[in-house]
């Protein structure tokens, strides 16, 4: 039997494997993973990790850095819903060109057809994909860094609300402006009626260029910020007691874990900030 964060249940050997945390498709890594319930696990990867993974911003992020994930098929990103002159065509956006695809006929128009003539697009982004996704890296990332001491410091239970919010729905729903937590995301500098800034962990997880967590302890709470392939996802703030939590070395203004390409790498977050200050001083003007 071991502990799954992700349902606060003791799973056995038969019933779980491990999760990855960030998953390979959005620049994760084999060896930040958490153990987790099978069939919870499926639901998350399908339902919060699927849906960021084809999210078409985050598409062409993918793209851009070529994260594959196990079925190692080339990430391209697809505008389904484009008009060609009144004719309703996919457009397939790769790394050197574009195609537009006719899912009626099941063939690619011609370049020829389409110079001179005007295309039309639609992009629809659900809003909560990147909060629900976050709040699964908070989770497992926050087990995987502080350990038990992660599930009494914070109110795991408001996170998993949040990993199964219903994204049809939650807009009506009182209980997302009633959180304990706070919210920063991708779109809205504050998205639950806190007052959160998020502009220093976006610039930061934007910097890295890879994926990446940082937690922060703070003087009654917790911060988690998650970024995607140098994209920031969201910053999340949990009320807890952090002074419970265990303090190694120069970790005491937090712990950062970045992600591929290569080796995962985990530091503090004095270490972190003093790099990237260093590189963003060596940049040109």
């Amino acid at each position: 039997m071991s502990y799954c964060i992700y349902t606060d249940k003791e799973v056995p050997e038969t019933e779980g494997n491990m999760d990855h945390i960030v998953p390979l498709a959005l620049g994760g890594d084999n060896g930040f993973c958490v153990w987790s319930d099978t069939a919870r696990n499926s639901e998350i990867g399908t339902q919060v990790d699927g849906k960021l993974a084809n999210d078409f911003l985050v598409m062409l992020a993918r793209r851009n850095a070529d994260a594959r994930g196990h079925s190692r098929t080339p990430p391209i990103p697809v505008w389904k819903r484009t008009v060609l002159e009144g004719q309703p065509v996919q457009l397939r956006l790769g790394l050197d060109k574009f195609e537009a695809w006719d899912p009626r006929a099941k063939t690619t128009v011609h370049e020829e057809d389409i110079v001179g003539k005007t295309l039309e697009s639609q992009l629809k982004i659900d809003r909560f994909a990147s909060i629900r996704f976050a709040a699964k890296v908070a989770l497992g990332g926050g087990y995987f860094v502080y350990g038990d001491a992660i599930r009494s410091a914070i109110n795991c239970d408001e996170l998993r609300w949040l990993v199964a919010l219903d994204p049809v729905n939650a807009n009506a729903d009182p209980k997302l402006d009633q959180l304990g937590v706070q919210i920063c995301d991708r779109f809205h500098g504050d998205a639950n009626g806190g007052s959160v800034d998020g502009s220093m962990w976006r610039l930061l997880t934007e910097f890295t260029g890879r994926s990446v967590l940082i937690c922060v302890p703070h003087d009654s709470a917790i911060s988690f910020h998650v970024g995607v392939l140098g994209m920031f996802m969201a910053s999340i703030i949990c009320p807890a007691p952090s002074h419970d939590l265990p303090i190694e070395g120069d970790h005491d203004l937090g712990h950062v874990v970045l992600l591929g390409p290569g080796a995962l790498e985990r530091k503090s977050l004095r270490t972190f900030a003093g790099d990237a200050y260093k590189k963003m001083n060596s940049l040109p003007s």
